[in-house]
């Protein structure tokens, strides 16, 4: 969106915001925007980061910050070792087009993502499907999605409705005994996973400089982690995800706006790799 749009937006929100703070927001890194045509323009998602990312700015807002962060606080401070939790999810998910988008009768093939029954995922109910599927995901697949295939038509949404109870165990990661199973060697499955991928996962001299000095002699793998983790957790700012279609290399974008903005956990995930690689 442009200038006068984003600025807008806000204002929603704050009314008072003059066009002075927005311009020192963006000079602070605070807003998301890229070049586009050599004009700024700023994401769809910039406004939700803005205030999820800044308690003054959403206390400012007129909804206010109305979240009870005391359960989550409550929850942690009273986590022991191997205790469990469970939650009920219940969850619907819309996938539609634009309607400048829609080339009518022009095949469309649609992936939902939706979870399988797994280690965290018991008592699974797929509630609600439409239109019905071409294909539903293996049992052991790795992205498990609903598969739709059907020619393109205005007003037409692709829907998932479903339920599940999520069990988490708590580990607590100080204790001896955890520490020594981090130094065992990985099962041979799970390497596949610690390697380039061409081009979003990248190991560059940069990153591989970077990710020595944070690690500075350490070798343990658990402790490594654990200093990536304050590193990025301190270093850099959470911002929703852009879309990955705007993206040409996901870790070089991450790093060329290290200091302005982060994007969820794919830093943390690319750094992580780096414990049984250094």
């Amino acid at each position: 969106m442009t200038r006068e749009e984003a600025l807008r937006q806000v204002r929603q929100r704050i009314p008072e915001m003059s066009d002075e703070e927005f311009d020192q927001l963006q000079l602070e890194g605070k807003l998301d925007w890229i070049y586009l045509d050599g004009k700024v323009m700023y994401l769809d998602s910039f406004c939700a980061t803005l205030f999820k990312v800044n308690p003054l700015l959403w206390q400012r807002s007129r909804q206010g910050d109305q979240s009870d962060y005391q359960i989550l606080d409550d929850l942690i401070a009273d986590l022991k070792d191997e205790q469990e939790t469970c939650c009920h999810i219940h969850i619907r998910q819309e996938a539609s087009l634009k309607e400048q988008a829609v080339e009518e009768g022009k095949i469309l093939r649609v992936h939902i993502p939706v979870p399988l029954e797994r280690e965290q995922v018991q008592n699974l109910q797929l509630l609600e499907v439409t239109p019905a599927p071409v294909r539903m995901a293996e049992e052991h697949a790795s992205q498990p999605t609903l598969y739709f295939e059907t020619p393109a038509a205005y007003g037409q949404i692709f829907s998932v409705e479903y339920a599940f109870d999520h069990r988490t165990t708590y580990i607590d990661l100080s204790k001896p005994e955890r520490q020594k199973a981090a130094t065992e060697p990985l099962p041979e499955e799970m390497k596949v996973y610690l390697c380039e991928e061409l081009p979003h996962i990248q190991f560059t001299p940069y990153l591989r400089s970077l990710a020595a000095e944070i690690a500075k002699g350490e070798r343990h793998p658990l402790l490594i982690a654990r200093r990536i983790y304050d590193f990025i957790t301190t270093k850099v700012s959470y911002a929703f995800v852009r879309d990955y279609a705007c993206i040409d290399r996901l870790l070089g974008h991450v790093l060329c706006i290290w200091q302005r903005m982060g994007v969820r956990r794919s830093l943390l995930w690319r750094f992580v790799l780096y414990p049984r690689r250094l």
